[in-house]
């Protein structure tokens, strides 16, 4: 996003595809770094219906914006 950022005020014209582009992988970025840290603080033996409905929504939101399947 500062790449994106500092071209547009260098003046460069960037299309609605590339814009699109940008903004898809951003948000895939975000979803894996959330599922990511997800998994990490989870305890399977001392999982609540919350923590694992969280979870469960983790995932959703990255199979949605495809993030990479190993970390599904």
């Amino acid at each position: 996003m500062k790449m994106m950022a500092h071209a547009q005020s260098l003046g460069v014209d960037l299309d609605d595809k590339l814009m699109d582009k940008i903004n898809k992988q951003h948000q895939r970025l975000i979803s894996e770094r959330d599922l990511r840290n997800e998994i990490a603080i989870i305890e399977v033996p001392s999982a609540t219906h919350e923590s694992v409905k969280v979870l469960n929504d983790r995932i959703k939101d990255a199979s949605e914006k495809e993030v990479e399947d190993k970390y599904l």
